[in-house]
């Protein structure tokens, strides 16, 4: 019932089917029946719906922008911060660790330490020994590339296009 209520009302007007034709009413024996208030029963008879496109219509294609594509400056790492160590051959006492080149040392002074580690019963043994003295900090190196950080969003629409007068 409802939609023979619904196409009788969409029959009767004249519409326009967004930008592709219009839709007209036809004479046919279908028909709804309604009720009026003193309980008489009418019947209406509408045509089947049918579609005439416009012949003399001209439709363009348009890009419709949702959405504008952005662009941004971003930092590009060429190559990461890293550091380096500086290194130097030193002579250590095996035992302790002590550095006899940082501290000074002369070679009396390193036999007499090591003297001192045998007199306590340790190994006396100390020899030279790769020893880091400093560390150079490299910063990383970058580059500011200007980077579209988002897409265009778009979508094509259909629009009428109406003749100049004169034409």
């Amino acid at each position: 019932m409802k939609r023979k209520v619904i196409l009788a009302l969409l029959a009767t007007m004249t519409l326009t089917v967004g930008s592709l034709g219009t839709v007209f009413a036809t004479e046919s024996t279908q028909g709804i029946t309604s009720q009026t208030s003193e309980s008489e029963a009418h019947t209406d008879t509408w045509g089947d719906a049918y579609y005439v496109k416009d012949a003399d219509a001209v439709y363009d294609q348009v890009k419709v922008i949702d959405q504008e594509e952005k662009w941004d400056w971003v930092i590009n790492i060429i190559s990461p911060a890293w550091d380096e160590e500086i290194t130097e051959i030193h002579t250590v006492c095996f035992t302790c660790g002590c550095d006899f080149d940082a501290e000074g040392m002369s070679n009396e002074e390193v036999s007499a330490h090591a003297k001192a580690h045998v007199m306590n019963g340790e190994s006396g043994d100390y020899g030279s020994r790769e020893v880091v003295v400093d560390t150079i900090h490299h910063e990383a190196v970058t580059e500011k590339v200007w980077t579209k950080v988002q897409e265009e969003i778009s979508h094509m629409e259909n629009v009428l296009v109406t003749p100049e007068k004169g034409h």
